[in-house]
């Protein structure tokens, strides 16, 4: 159904006079190929020019990454993940009455005074060698 209503436009495009009708009359001179969807062109749906090629510009946008500054950014998702995972399996634990929720407590109480004490010394670690770098 669609051929037969082309055929008839390029009959009608061809009684008057339009300017396709010059480029459609000779076979062998085909209008340059255009790169456009829109406009009926001579050429195959897959047709590639002979240049297309040498328009082609490889890897313009890449940017280069180091390895640890890329680990260190994934930190930051991994122990939120870390953290749901221990939330998740700790709710698990308490409602199957496999830790009693006073011994979890205690083991919380218990343990943030080590973290903390941990995180000091990481941080006067850090400023440490901050100074030594300056001096």
């Amino acid at each position: 159904m669609d051929s037969g209503a082309t055929t008839h436009r390029q009959d009608a495009d061809r009684h008057c006079g339009s300017p396709e009708s010059a480029t459609e009359s000779s076979p062998d001179v085909k209008p340059p190929w255009e790169k456009v969807l829109w406009k009926p062109q001579p050429y195959p749906d897959n047709y590639i020019p002979p240049d297309f090629l040498s328009s082609l510009r490889r890897n313009t946008n890449v940017k280069q990454y180091k390895y640890l500054p890329l680990v260190l950014s994934t930190c930051a998702v991994t122990q939120h993940l870390a953290v749901i995972f221990i939330f998740v399996g700790t709710f698990i634990l308490l409602n199957r009455d496999h830790v009693d929720p006073t011994q979890l407590v205690w083991t919380c109480i218990a343990a943030f005074p080590i973290g903390n004490i941990g995180w000091e010394v990481m941080e006067w670690r850090d400023i440490a060698a901050v100074t030594k770098k300056e001096r």
